[in-house]
């Protein structure tokens, strides 16, 4: 039985992201959050966007902050926050 991280690091995966890529404008990789599963960073390199999701009131500022140093550390380009669960704001003028 192969680990994650073996499966992830194998030529086939990124043989199967190249020939999505060639049938598919848009190709999205779900996987596990970044700082729970070291397997996760291993796919960054195929992306050419990361989009991190946040729910409202139960991500910490530290759990934050930890995601950006990691997300720079493995020199992601072009990442971009979903903020899920949150109120409506009122913005005033």
């Amino acid at each position: 039985t192969q680990k994650p991280g073996e499966i992830l690091g194998s030529p086939n995966v990124h043989a199967v992201i190249d020939q999505a890529r060639d049938e598919a404008d848009w190709v999205l990789i779900d996987t596990s959050p970044l700082l729970a599963a070291s397997e996760s960073a291993m796919l960054l390199g195929e992306a050419d966007l990361v989009l991190v999701v946040v729910m409202a009131g139960r991500s910490s500022t530290p759990l934050a902050r930890r995601t950006k140093e990691t997300l720079d550390q493995l020199e992601v380009s072009e990442a971009r926050v979903v903020l899920n669960g949150a109120r409506e704001l009122a913005i005033r003028r």
